[in-house]
């Protein structure tokens, strides 16, 4: 459970949105690598959970949508003002909801005890969807860097 709250903590600090989009060296402002690194911290934290079984009793609802990820509230504030009109940004958007879609049933089946349901799901299903949205951050990186 500590794991737990130490994520929640630090995703949901107030300096960590704009960490994401914090002057670097390339002028459109894209921290690309903590944005990949935030997805990969959610699906680690997901496949510990399912596979370690780790605080079975994990509230789906509260964890996956509510209060949002850091990486939902830059998809929704920062992002969506600077890149809101790029096709790209609208691709990772998507791509991003269908994700947590697929977190949210695993969640789902692991806290109603479908522990095998929420294996196969994250087996079979999270890791397309991951792929999608780690293709789409980069997508949009590389629009990003073209429109700046």
């Amino acid at each position: 459970m500590k794991w737990m709250n130490w994520l929640r903590d630090e995703l949901l600090s107030d300096s960590a949105t704009s960490d994401l989009t914090a002057s670097n060296k390339n002028s459109h402002d894209f921290n690309i690598k903590q944005v990949l690194d935030l997805h990969k911290t959610w699906t680690t934290c997901l496949e510990d959970l399912v596979r370690l079984q780790v605080d079975r009793t994990l509230d789906f609802p509260e964890k996956s949508k509510t209060p949002p990820f850091l990486l939902q509230r830059w998809l929704l504030g920062p992002a969506h003002r600077r890149y809101g009109n790029l096709f790209e940004y609208r691709a990772l958007s998507k791509a991003h909801e269908k994700f947590h879609a697929c977190s949210d049933a695993i969640l789902h089946c692991n806290q109603c005890g479908l522990q095998d349901h929420a294996r196969q799901i994250l087996e079979d299903e999270l890791p397309v969807y991951s792929e999608n949205v780690q293709t789409s951050i980069v997508r949009l990186y590389a629009a990003a860097a073209k429109k700046h």
